[in-house]
């Protein structure tokens, strides 16, 4: 893998995790992270 891959698979995975961060931390969404392949969030607005 070639370093600029290398750079945007760590970019990328930042951001997912950023992204579930803030859906596990929103009050106003019930969210729920399921082991399917590479995993999945789903969330619902409450």
């Amino acid at each position: 893998m070639s370093d600029y891959n290398k750079h945007k698979q760590r970019t990328a995975v930042r951001n997912l995790r950023k992204y579930i961060q803030k859906a596990l931390d929103n009050p106003k969404l019930e969210s729920q992270i399921l082991e399917i392949g590479d995993g999945i969030c789903i969330s619902k607005c409450i």
